[in-house]
């Protein structure tokens, strides 16, 4: 199933482009901007995956919702989510 509309392709730009800023914070001591940008590119990969798969995403920031969405088309994903949820804090 590929979903190759333009703003999914976004979705997968911006995340890369996060991640990147990540790397870039991480350099510069700066670490609390690197936290917020690895969060925002995991966000925007996890809905590209979705779009890309099953042409939606959930709209939602909840790393948990987005994992658990995940799990039906990359279980490997999910699996990893699993056994490092400690390292995801969620209000929920």
């Amino acid at each position: 199933m590929g979903h190759d509309r333009p703003e999914v392709q976004a979705l997968g730009d911006r995340a890369t482009m996060f991640l990147r800023a990540a790397y870039d914070d991480l350099k510069d001591d700066r670490f609390d901007l690197a936290a917020f940008h690895s969060e925002q590119a995991v966000q925007l990969a996890l809905k590209y995956i979705l779009a890309k798969q099953l042409g939606h995403f959930p709209h939602t920031h909840s790393l948990i919702e987005l994992f658990e969405s995940v799990k039906s088309v990359r279980q490997d994903l999910y699996d990893f989510y699993r056994s490092k949820r400690y390292l995801v804090r969620g209000d929920e």
